[in-house]
């Protein structure tokens, strides 16, 4: 169901004067989020920053303790609970440094670090976690992760989180030793820790197989000890690793966040957080469950702008488990309209499937979409928030774009 917490600004804005890298003052946005820590200990986090792509240091003076400091584009970074920081930036979209210390790193006076891509408009909160890394640098996907960051168990999850940070540092260790930089041995651990980790069924099976342990914990560290096994670096890998990164000086890539200025297009699109909680399962024509088609999308429309042909809809991803409404998007200038209608109790949605590159400019009515038309025998497509959660789709529903429009000219 829709999660009342969302607001029409998932960033709170407010105007600051700050000086950035200019010798006067001038008036910028000041943008708050959270940023929350996910299975990395807090004791080990020796500062946040932001920096740049081209960079991988944090400038200026480290924190005994994360209070404040005023570093390249940062007004302030405060802790509020034990791993939680809430960030002040003018810079939102500039990428998150996290420095750590720890002993069982025997390199570097036991320092490493992990990169982030910037805020986007519309987090909530921003998850540091190594699966967040390896997401942000393009090894992962993060959809079908939802399910692994959600197990049944609390001390599964905190298992499975530990296994990652350990073999994190060990790879470290194995890479600095054979003689690369740390900044090419955090690079080559992320990547080759991530392909193990969609090879072992991280966004698919492995969610299923650790929660099916139920409460025995021997069980779980079976299954997370043959992970171990294979996240961790032999010397084969090692050396392969070491004729990729040995002459690749460049800093940690990460997905760019772009930061538009406001009024430039607004058709931008606006992602909105945790909008419903759907599901959908997908059958072929013999009532066998099918894979998710890729770049399938959650058209969700309410019925008020059917009824006054606007057409304005949200588009939200749909992962590989057929889950979505954890993010989702809409053109910039239709956001605060969508975000009356998901909070009118009395509103219905249309949904329909598109297949395609979602471009927020995109009406119904514009008939350029492969798409999935399903009902429901009482109700057609018009559903309330708490109906989503078991959407079924069939073969059969599908129509190209080519007959949507020739539908669409009638």
């Amino acid at each position: 169901m829709f999660k009342r917490a969302i607001t029409s600004i998932a960033i709170v804005c407010l105007l600051a004067f700050a000086s950035c890298g200019g010798g006067s003052d001038e008036a910028k946005e000041l943008f708050q989020e959270i940023l929350t820590l996910v299975g990395i200990p807090p004791e080990v986090i020796t500062n946040i920053c932001q920096t740049t792509k081209e960079s991988d240091i944090c400038d200026g003076v480290k924190l005994n303790k994360l209070e404040t400091t005023k570093v390249r584009s940062w007004q302030k970074l405060t802790e509020i609970g034990e791993g939680q920081y809430l960030i002040e930036t003018t810079e939102p979209c500039e990428p998150i440094l996290v420095e750590l210390t720890d002993a069982d790193v025997v390199y570097d006076n036991g320092e490493f670090y992990l990169k982030f891509s910037g805020l986007e408009e519309g987090e909530v909160t921003k998850e540091l976690s190594i699966l967040k890394a390896m997401v942000d640098a393009m090894y992962l996907s993060d959809n079908g992760l939802s399910a692994i960051r959600e197990l049944n168990n609390t001390e599964s999850q905190n298992k499975f989180y530990a296994v990652l940070y350990r073999d994190l540092k060990i790879n470290i260790n194995r890479l600095r030793e054979i003689g690369l930089t740390r900044t090419q041995s955090i690079r080559g651990t992320l990547k080759e820790m991530a392909e193990e980790l969609k090879n072992y069924g991280v966004d698919s099976n492995l969610s299923n197989r650790i929660n099916s342990c139920n409460n025995d914990l021997v069980c779980v560290d079976d299954i997370l000890n043959e992970l171990s096994v294979r996240l961790l670096i032999d010397m084969s890998e090692a050396n392969f690793i070491f004729e990729i990164e040995r002459d690749n000086d460049t800093a940690l890539s990460v997905r760019e966040v772009i930061c538009e200025e406001k009024g430039d297009n607004p058709y931008l699109p606006y992602k909105l957080s945790n909008l419903v909680d759907g599901k959908v399962t997908f059958y072929d024509n013999n009532e066998k469950v099918i894979a998710i088609p890729s770049n399938a999308y959650m058209a969700i429309t309410p019925q008020k702008f059917i009824e006054d042909h606007t057409f304005k809809r949200v588009a939200c991803p749909i992962q590989s488990d057929g889950v979505f409404g954890s993010e989702c998007y809409v053109p910039t200038i239709e956001k605060e309209d969508i975000l009356k209608a998901f909070n009118d109790e009395n509103e219905v949605f249309d949904l329909y499937v598109f297949i395609n590159e979602y471009k927020p400019e995109y009406k119904r009515s514009e008939c350029n979409e492969d798409e999935y038309r399903f009902s429901y025998s009482e109700s057609g497509t018009q559903l309330k928030i708490d109906q989503m959660s078991n959407i079924i789709v069939h073969s059969s529903d599908f129509r190209s774009a080519s007959e949507v429009e020739a539908e669409c000219n009638l």
